[in-house]
């Protein structure tokens, strides 16, 4: 357990690498910054700041280590933990890794309740965007929340989505009974 719920993340120390940089790279930038959240809630940490921060993430490829075609941009975007507080400061900037996907999703609430965002600077890759399929690539999204309960979103700038800069919407359909709806979220 850590001594302190608050845990202030340095991307240096553990291997984010900033600016443009290669698709593998901005993966490995995604994995490495929800792993870390992820064990420090583990840790017993309720705060997870980061302040001085400008990275590229590749959330357009499956990274559930299988050949599975399936993909859910929910989960393949930075998934922010139940019970959470994640600080960005005016400092922080996440970057989309330019692709080619129809729809993604940057910042991920998915199935998760009690959770803060809180300021920072997420943006999409609208003006680097391949758009060559020919489809409408209108669900490229900054941030989604995907069956998010008692979440609150505030003082974050989400700019140049492919499609919008948030997603609001409910796990399954009313009809089916493993309904999860998107409930009390504050944006």
């Amino acid at each position: 357990q850590m001594k302190d719920p608050t845990f202030n993340f340095d991307p240096q120390r553990w291997g984010i690498v900033e600016g443009k940089t290669t698709s593998g790279i901005a993966l490995r930038n995604r994995d490495i910054l929800e792993s870390i959240m992820i064990e420090a809630k583990d840790l017993g940490v309720t705060t997870f700041k980061i302040d001085k921060m400008d990275a590229y993430f590749e959330v357009s490829l499956v990274t559930s280590g299988t050949t599975n075609e399936n993909f859910y941009p929910w989960v393949e975007g930075i998934n922010v933990p139940s019970n959470f507080n994640l600080v960005l400061s005016d400092n922080t900037k996440l970057r989309v890794f330019p692709n080619n996907r129809d729809r993604y999703t940057l910042i991920s609430v998915y199935d998760a309740q009690n959770i803060t965002v809180s300021g920072g600077n997420l943006f999409g890759d609208r003006d680097e965007h391949d758009y060559s399929s020919g489809d409408s690539h209108e669900w490229g999204h900054v941030m989604e929340l995907k069956g998010a309960v008692n979440t609150t979103i505030s003082n974050v700038r989400m700019v140049d989505g492919a499609g919008d800069g948030v997603k609001i919407s409910s796990i399954n359909f009313t009809y089916q009974d493993n309904y999860s709806p998107s409930n009390n979220v504050t944006v």
